[in-house]
């Protein structure tokens, strides 16, 4: 299989499943081959959203250098120090790294897991000594409401869009997906300031704005009706020229 990719012992491959993950490559064992199976192990299943016996797409994948990965961990508190963040960044420099995912470092006979709440560029990305980790200390609390992400997310599938990942993170997309090469960045009109309906609007459109640096991503704001009059503001000329759509839901 790995000879049909495309791939050597030790390249990253995307592996497809619900979710999308990678993995670092080696060579079968000798009774799996010319089985068309591969062996991944619970946390790359769990990545991929997949279990033993699933069909998953295998394909060499484009790495990217992380110029920035954010950690949270999964379920317990930490305290980080810069030997900790060191050691943590030396283990991911051996892991494929998507956000979203999860990973294991061990640490003092156990292993700790955390997810991936961040990585700059998008995609999958390698840990190099010029990447800067950050981690956080407590678990990453999402403050969206799930009820509009998983409306959004739905009618996104249905267009033939892959959900690269969904959750708040200050200063970036609150829904990142993608469609064929091309990505979509979406921001969520949401409830910052109670009853300032206006302020809500603009403080979202401006957070989309910001991250506004490449001409080949699409970009999306999201708001419920009761915001239709403000996005009607925006020029339809302005919209194009930015790739932007206003995408407006039904308040339920």
């Amino acid at each position: 299989m790995m000879r049909e990719i495309g791939v050597e012992p030790g390249d990253v491959v995307e592996i497809i499943g619900k979710r999308r993950t990678a993995a670092t490559a080696w060579p079968a064992y000798a009774e799996d081959s010319g089985k068309n199976i591969i062996r991944i192990d619970r946390i790359i299943r769990g990545n991929a959203q997949v279990d033993i016996g699933d069909r998953v797409i295998v394909r060499r994948a484009e790495i990217k250098p992380a110029k920035s990965v954010k950690l949270a961990p999964v379920g317990f508190k930490i305290s980080v120090d810069p030997g900790f963040l060191s050691y943590v960044k030396r283990r991911l420099m051996e892991i494929p790294l998507l956000e979203g995912d999860n990973v294991l470092i061990p640490m003092l006979g156990q292993s700790l897991v955390f997810n991936v709440v961040l990585v700059k560029p998008y995609g999958v990305v390698v840990v190099s000594d010029e990447t800067n980790v950050m981690i956080l200390e407590k678990p990453l609390k999402k403050e969206l409401k799930e009820s509009i992400v998983k409306e959004v997310a739905k009618l996104l599938k249905e267009e033939g869009y892959e959900i690269l990942h969904m959750g708040e993170e200050k200063g970036e997309a609150d829904i990142v997906a993608e469609r064929g090469n091309r990505q979509l960045l979406i921001k969520i009109v949401k409830e910052y300031v109670k009853r300032e309906k206006d302020l809500n609007f603009y403080l979202a459109l401006g957070e989309l704005l910001t991250i506004m640096r490449d001409p080949n991503t699409d970009y999306a704001l999201v708001l419920t009706d009761e915001y239709r009059d403000l996005a009607k503001k925006i020029p339809e000329q302005v919209l194009q020229k930015l790739n932007m759509k206003i995408l407006i839901l039904e308040k339920k």
